[in-house]
């Protein structure tokens, strides 16, 4: 439903497929122009291991690591993750929240079982979730009405200008994605032109989102009342909720399918 629920901090790719022209028939009906394809790495029977840290000079942290364990001759797993944090980068001049800033994580778990040579399953789990605040409106220039432009100027203590790194809201900001899915991929070789493959898969997504509407430090937000506007600003937003948009997504699907290939 949402193109926020597939993306994230990319890692441990194996390859990335171009796939043009219609691939309804082992992607979806969604794929009818073709598809771009990020598969990830599969647990193998060696062990290793690796963690990757990064900064920035304005307060960007990240950390990505990934562990591959051998656990017989049959059984293997890998599991990475991923750790990002932003420090806000808009002072916030009211009672609202700085904003301009985010914290994200995610984990990946995957158990291959290899019965033989022509019988494997692949077992995953994967969990997301996303906090930011990058989710808030800025005035980047005083209105061109030289009244209304005073007026602006009053209510927000500063002059709006490109560039403006200031921001003066009485109401929250915020973006929040949460979700987990899991899936199995059971392939079975039946004969050396047929193989069986089933694919069962959950997925659970949760997005919600709140913002100032009116970039000003007036009006009136749940928690905080509402604010007077002396200067007679015509923008005055007046709700007692907060403006917020929350969604859940559920997904269950089940494939099967026979695929039938020969040198002729």
């Amino acid at each position: 439903a949402k193109p926020g629920e597939y993306l994230g901090d990319l890692g441990d790719i194996e390859r990335v497929e171009i796939l043009r022209g219609p691939q309804g028939t082992l992607f979806g009906k969604n794929a009818t122009a073709g598809l771009i394809n990020i598969v990830t790495k599969r647990p193998t029977q060696k062990f290793e291991g690796y963690l990757q840290a990064g900064a920035t000079n304005d307060e960007e942290y990240s950390f990505k690591g990934m562990l591959n364990v051998p656990l017989g001759d049959n059984l293997a797993a890998r599991v990475t993750g991923f750790y990002k944090h932003l420090k806000p980068l808009f002072e916030n001049l009211g009672p609202g929240n700085e904003t301009g800033g985010y914290e994200q994580l995610g984990v990946q778990a995957k158990l291959l079982a290899t019965f033989s040579d022509s019988a494997q399953l692949l077992v995953m789990g994967e969990y997301r979730k996303a906090d930011s605040t990058f989710l808030q409106l800025f005035p980047l220039a005083v209105n061109s009405n030289p009244y209304i432009a005073t007026r602006q100027i009053q209510v927000l203590g500063f002059t709006p200008e490109f560039g403006n790194h200031t921001n003066h809201t009485n109401g929250i900001a915020f973006d929040t994605t949460e979700g987990y899915s899991i899936s199995a991929n059971l392939n079975i070789d039946i004969s050396d032109t047929l193989t069986f493959t089933s694919i069962s898969a959950y997925r659970h997504y949760f997005v919600d989102a709140a913002l100032d509407t009116d970039a000003t430090p007036i009006g009136c937000q749940q928690g905080i009342g509402c604010t007077p506007n002396p200067f007679g600003y015509p923008v005055y937003f007046p709700t007692k909720t907060a403006p917020r948009y929350p969604q859940t997504a559920k997904y269950f699907s089940q494939e099967a399918r026979l695929n039938f290939k020969t040198d002729n």
